[in-house]
């Protein structure tokens, strides 16, 4: 769990001293150039995440892990670079501040070769190791990127990102896994089904920004992004962490009642978790972040109370989501996916005119999710799970809504 949690942690204190330099506006460049890479990775790295694992135990798996890793990180570089090249030509900013973006095209070269390290650490229980290499990356990377980020601005946040992958890369070294079970079709049973639901999660987790992108500008988009990485951020690195350990118990685990055993044992405690976690975020940034960030960062302030209320939905969205793809049902996801997206979207259109009505629909689209991956993982749950789980999701959206409150009157 802490893999993930101090990797997306360095990325978020990165991105938050980098705001006190520049504008809304710069930051919502980088965030465009971010979109284009997160949605590889949605397709790449995410996707070899879910199934490494279980894909590992099979003869040839490990070898097609590599090769899928190759041809996506090389799609992903071109991807990147095309970016920058087109932001400067169509003047979405001046060339002094796109040319900034540039380290940002290491970060494919590098996840090319560490993510089937990462994943051979992970079949391999070598979960200390992992850690253990992220914890050094991430703060080599903090090293390098906060000094540079009252000179620089973006480019900071852009090197943390390729210093970060450049050590994983040097820091991990992979071991030799033998598959045992037989051969399967990996490409239709695994990856063409994850890939897509994970394709089709990142749009709909990231519709709201290209909507706003597109209707209101980069001033706005950096105003969101800043809110949903200050509100989301810490939540989705521990809890993705989390869910990443309870994937690997997932697929060593070929029994019903042993895997419904895993989730319920685990689902209270993601709950719990999620909960500590929202409480954090309203503190720290009514009362302390508030004071470090400039007036044109009140609105993104303002906000990250209502949309701290997604937290706990999104985290067991997550859970249950992982048990359906490990038994092989990711396709059943797909279509709740397109729902997610146009509410999505819609919620992009609301927070073009208005940010708190923005908030409130994506809340909505996340609690559709939650119930509709109830629904379909509904053997793995009983009344006392769902009923912990109904009580938390109300007092989270409570615990936004007074966050709101007091950050509106302390702001």
């Amino acid at each position: 769990m802490i893999e993930r949690v101090v990797n997306r942690g360095a990325s978020a204190v990165v991105g938050l001293v980098v705001a006190v330099f520049v504008s809304p506006s710069e930051a919502g460049l980088f965030a465009m150039a971010s979109l284009v890479l997160t949605f590889f990775q949605a397709i790449g790295d995410q996707t070899i995440r879910q199934i490494g694992v279980r894909v590992s135990r099979h003869v040839g798996g490990p070898i097609y892990i590599r090769r899928f890793s190759a041809l996506l990180g090389g799609l992903t570089l071109l991807a990147v670079t095309g970016f920058i090249f087109l932001a400067g030509l169509v003047q979405i900013a001046q060339w002094n501040e796109v040319i900034k973006l540039a380290p940002l095209a290491i970060v494919p070269i590098a996840m090319v070769w560490s993510l089937p390290n990462v994943v051979s650490a992970q079949a391999t229980g070598g979960w200390l190791r992992l850690a253990r290499a992220q914890w050094v990356a991430s703060l080599g990377s903090l090293c390098v990127a906060l000094p540079l980020a009252p000179l620089v601005g973006i480019a900071a946040a852009a090197a943390q990102s390729a210093v970060a992958e450049i050590l994983i890369l040097v820091l991990l070294r992979r071991k030799n896994v033998d598959g045992e079970l037989p051969r399967v079709r990996f490409t239709s049973r695994f990856l063409v089904p994850t890939a897509l639901s994970g394709t089709l999660g990142w749009v709909q987790g990231q519709a709201d920004r290209l909507v706003v992108s597109i209707l209101a500008g980069t001033s706005l988009l950096g105003v969101l992004s800043l809110a949903s990485s200050v509100a989301r951020v810490p939540a989705d690195a521990a809890l993705a962490g989390y869910v990443n350990l309870i994937r690997a118990e997932l697929g060593g685990a070929d029994d019903q009642v042993a895997k419904r055993v895993l989730v319920q044992y685990h689902l209270t405690r993601v709950l719990t978790v999620a909960a500590s976690i929202q409480v954090t975020i309203i503190l720290l940034s009514v009362s302390v972040l508030s004071r470090f960030l400039n007036d044109d960062w009140d609105a993104a302030l303002k906000l990250v109370p209502l949309l701290t209320a997604s937290v706990i939905p999104s985290a067991v969205v997550w859970v249950l989501s992982a048990v359906l793809i490990d038994s092989g049902r990711a396709a059943v996801l797909i279509p709740w996916q397109f729902v997610g997206v146009a509410l999505s979207s819609v919620s992009g259109f609301a927070f073009a005119a208005s940010l708190f009505w923005g908030a409130v629909i994506a809340w909505g689209r996340d609690i559709i999710a939650l119930a509709a991956r109830g629904y379909l993982a509904r053997r793995v749950l009983n009344a006392r799970s769902v009923a912990a789980l109904c009580a938390f999701v109300v007092a989270g959206a409570l615990l936004a809504m007074l966050g709101y409150l007091w950050a509106l009157s302390a702001i």
